[in-house]
């Protein structure tokens, strides 16, 4: 299970959600078993909503703030996009290097989720 945290407004987010959602549904059309939950960090839960409609996976609630607040804080998320890992071993932070240069990111079974993706 992968949990995106990210932003309608967030400029370097706009950016690589596209590139996530079509990593992702190429990912599922090849068999892999695994998904990604999205926690907004949007002001309303009207952007959130338009945001969300671009994405092909599962939303956690928007309401749950205090949730929200609780996962962040656990897993040390200090800034947007994060993409985070979790499996029965806990939780790895999958780097996301989004200010004008590369996206690496490895996760499922070893298998790049996302590599070499120029932004």
């Amino acid at each position: 299970v992968l949990l995106y945290i990210s932003a309608h407004w967030c400029p370097p987010c706009r950016v690589f959600t596209p590139m996530l959602a079509a990593k992702y549904k190429l990912l599922k059309e090849a068999g892999e078993k695994f998904e990604i939950l999205f926690l907004s960090c949007d002001r309303t839960k009207e952007e959130c909503a338009t945001y969300f409609a671009e994405m092909p996976w599962k939303l956690l609630s928007f309401d749950d703030e205090e949730m929200k607040q609780a996962v962040m804080g656990a897993c040390e998320v200090n800034s947007i996009p994060s993409l985070l890992q979790f499996d029965k071993d806990g939780f790895r932070r999958c780097d996301l290097i989004c200010e004008g240069s590369i996206l690496e990111c490895e996760t499922i079974e070893g298998k790049h989720l996302a590599t070499s993706i120029y932004i």
